[in-house]
């Protein structure tokens, strides 16, 4: 079976969102939106004052493309096209609230926290691989061992020492092969990329293995989409208890953060560092992930492959000046006590 395109994904997403919006007014008005144009409109211009400028961007652009397309309402399409985002609110569950970087203070109550559940929950009788605090322990712990974006865990492929890649060599080191998330729109330097590990401890090898083993196990998309939502959520409940007066808190992405704020802190190559984040340019790690100072420690190594870090296009200049190092040592995720 084919992957759908960028295209078809794009439409499927604006599908589901435009319906959405169309239900939500079904229910709330108890009226159909296209015999009652000019209330729905209205409804629309409430809706867009409880959410974020970009939540409303994609509303608008889901909506713009469902008149255009399904509902054949050039007229209706134009008028929406035309709300703009300064009615906003400020944004609370975007970007703006996410902590780009996991301090150790911080990755050690998590780890308590999520430890302590998984105890509750196992003492009531659950199963241990069925720990949702687990999962999501060992989801962050693996995310900032190898700087995948959550979505990527599904269909990486994992190579211990002595298996063979796909080329038909002998790997010699735990290898990771990633499908580039933003491979279909030229933002990645190719579909897939390598990392591979020179000083793995057996903490982490374990941290590493266990959740690869757990999202190997599901048995399609779907199911993994439903593990990573619950994960997702449990790091949420559980941040927002740890700090709830906390304007940005930890969430999934940041081990993704803190693997890149580590590689800055080994004073690795910014285009090693894009290799290894399946970025297409070296400029991306540079503005919009973790910083330097954010880094933490040097045990554990990462390998790019060189021809890898060759397709990397060079756009940062002068904003990264670290000394050339393409082989990285990154500091080790807290992971359950066993």
């Amino acid at each position: 079976m084919s992957l759908p395109t960028r295209v078809e994904k794009t439409e499927a997403d604006y599908l589901k969102r435009a319906q959405g919006r169309l239900q939500a007014y079904l229910k709330e008005r108890e009226r159909d939106w296209d015999l009652h144009e000019d209330d729905f409109l209205s409804w629309l211009g409430a809706y867009r004052e409880t959410i974020s400028k970009a939540s409303w961007r994609q509303n608008r652009a889901a909506l713009v493309w469902y008149m255009k397309t399904i509902a054949m309402d050039t007229d209706l399409a134009g008028t929406i096209a035309d709300i703009g985002t300064f009615a906003c609110s400020e944004a609370t569950k975007t970007s703006a609230t996410k902590k780009k970087s996991l301090s150790e203070r911080d990755s050690e109550q998590l780890t308590k926290a999520l430890i302590e559940s998984h105890e509750r929950y196992v003492s009531r009788g659950g199963k241990e691989e069925e720990s949702t605090a687990l999962r999501t322990l060992l989801f962050l712990g693996a995310t900032e061992i190898t700087g995948l974006r959550p979505s990527e865990w599904w269909g990486s492929e994992l190579l211990v020492p002595g298996e063979m890649d796909a080329s038909g060599n002998i790997v010699d080191k735990p290898t990771l092969i990633v499908k580039n998330g933003k491979a279909t729109n030229g933002r990645a330097h190719g579909e897939s990329r390598t990392l591979r590990f020179t000083d793995l401890s057996e903490e982490r090898w374990l941290t590493l293995l266990t959740h690869y083993r757990s999202v190997k196990n599901l048995p399609d998309k779907e199911a993994f989409q439903d593990y990573y939502t619950a994960c997702k959520d449990r790091m949420t409940y559980t941040t927002r208890k740890l700090w709830p007066s906390r304007k940005r808190n930890p969430v999934l992405y940041s081990g993704r953060h803190q693997f890149s704020a580590n590689l800055k802190q080994a004073k690795t190559a910014i285009k090693t560092i894009a290799a290894l984040m399946g970025h297409g340019s070296d400029a991306t790690a540079t503005s919009h992930y973790g910083k330097k100072k954010f880094g933490r420690g040097n045990e554990c190594g990462v390998e790019a492959d060189p021809s890898e870090i060759e397709r990397i296009r060079e756009k940062a200049g002068n904003r990264y000046t670290e000394p050339e190092n393409s082989t990285v040592t990154v500091e080790r995720p807290h992971s359950p006590q066993r």
